[in-house]
């Protein structure tokens, strides 16, 4: 009835019936035996069509007999979701024979087919996410678990383990297929986002460490891509580039085993000596440009005369001397700036007291002598002792500046 899309009546007689005919294993087993039936004869990957779309409709004919928790309607649905992902992609395993969804199957090694795909699609290698995805659905479909006789499985700890190698294999596929391509950026990306977390080297993961040795001996072309943006690395190309060599190299030395540690070592000291050579290739550029790069070169600049009468002027002398002009005074420093400045004209300040003194003094013998002012006396005499008071602070003050005895004339 299965086969035949009778999914009604399938459920009505082995599900709603009141009294089931058949135990519930049974009739899971029948189920899942029709649905990869359908699977095994679809000719188009495509989920919604054909026998991929016959094969999900069956799976799901019996909700309450076969319930999507189960672990084999779990390893069928991962089964869809792979082959349905492989039909977004150009695929030919065999020359003129197109990709069916029956190979998932029978292959020894299904992920060996996505290798097919980065080689048949360019660009391909940017959807790393969308075939990490396609890898974890092939693992639990069950299709690389191994199962050892004379041991009791253990599917839980064998599914971790296979993820975890299935990724940093789809990683190191996708990091080749850049390089193929000249996309060292995209494959310099992978290495440290990807392979970075592999600190531990892995008794299985033999393809972290080819990767990242692979990433490590790519050379520039003139085909290769541009990076798109330099960040905080270096302007020369050629030197950020044997820079980011250097770190793919250093990622393999962490995750590599040891047999392998003496390949990558010579490929990790010729690339730094590179790097130091264009280093110092760069120095010797930059140093040669600041001797040049005066104003002769500039296109209406004046000519430097030849024979000078004078001699040369001493450039860093008074650079020097004007940055101690401009350095910032102390308050003892200003204290006795000020006190120097103040001793010259002390004189003129002492007289100015005098004349301050005598002043006031005329001007009250004046007010007394002339009673008809007696209105602005208070104001003269007022004004007068402000002014004799100031200029005596400020006598007073200069003084214990230059360290004079100065006595002040009390009123």
């Amino acid at each position: 009835m299965l086969s035949s899309m009778c999914y009604s009546l399938a459920k009505s007689i082995y599900e709603d019936a009141s009294v089931r005919p058949l135990p519930d294993t049974v009739v899971q087993d029948a189920v899942y035996h029709a649905a990869l039936d359908a699977f095994d004869n679809a000719s188009n990957p495509n989920r919604t069509r054909g026998g991929l779309k016959k094969c999900n409709d069956i799976i799901h004919a019996l909700p309450l007999l076969v319930p999507r928790n189960l672990e084999s309607t779990k390893q069928i649905e991962a089964l869809l979701s792979a082959a349905h992902a492989l039909s977004s992609y150009r695929l030919v395993l065999k020359q003129g024979e197109p990709f069916s969804p029956v190979v998932l199957r029978v292959h020894s090694d299904p992920v060996s087919i996505l290798d097919k795909v980065l080689e048949q699609n360019k660009g391909a290698y940017t959807r790393l996410q969308e075939f990490l995805e396609i890898g974890t659905n092939m693992i639990t479909a069950s299709f690389l678990i191994q199962k050892r006789p004379g041991k009791i499985p253990n599917p839980v700890g064998d599914l971790e383990g296979e993820l975890f190698v299935v990724e940093k294999r789809i990683v190191a596929m996708c990091i080749s297929a850049a390089l193929k391509e000249d996309d060292f950026e995209t494959a310099y990306s992978y290495v440290v986002s990807r392979l970075g977390d592999s600190v531990k080297p892995s008794r299985n993961d033999a393809w972290s460490w080819s990767a990242a040795l692979q990433a490590g001996q790519y050379i520039r072309t003139s085909r290769s891509q541009q990076p798109t943006h330099l960040g905080t690395a270096s302007g020369n190309l050629e030197i950020r580039h044997l820079e980011q060599r250097l770190e793919c190299l250093a990622m393999a030395l962490r995750v590599a085993p040891p047999s392998e540690l003496q390949t990558i070592l010579e490929s990790f000291r010729k690339c730094e000596a590179q790097l130091d050579a264009a280093i110092s290739d760069e120095a010797a550029k930059e140093a040669a440009w600041d001797e040049t790069g005066d104003l002769r070169g500039i296109p209406g600049a004046f000519d430097e005369p030849t024979n000078q009468a004078y001699p040369a002027r001493n450039i860093t002398a008074s650079s020097t001397a004007r940055q101690q002009e401009e350095a910032p005074m102390s308050l003892f420093d200003l204290s006795r700036a000020t006190a120097r400045v103040a001793s010259r004209n002390l004189t003129s300040l002492s007289s100015l007291r005098d004349f301050a003194s005598g002043g006031g003094d005329h001007q009250s013998a004046a007010s007394s002598d002339t009673p008809d002012d007696s209105q602005n006396e208070p104001r003269a005499r007022k004004r007068d002792q402000l002014r004799e008071a100031a200029t005596g602070t400020l006598v007073s003050g200069v003084g214990w500046l230059i360290g004079a005895n100065v006595n002040r004339q009390s009123n």
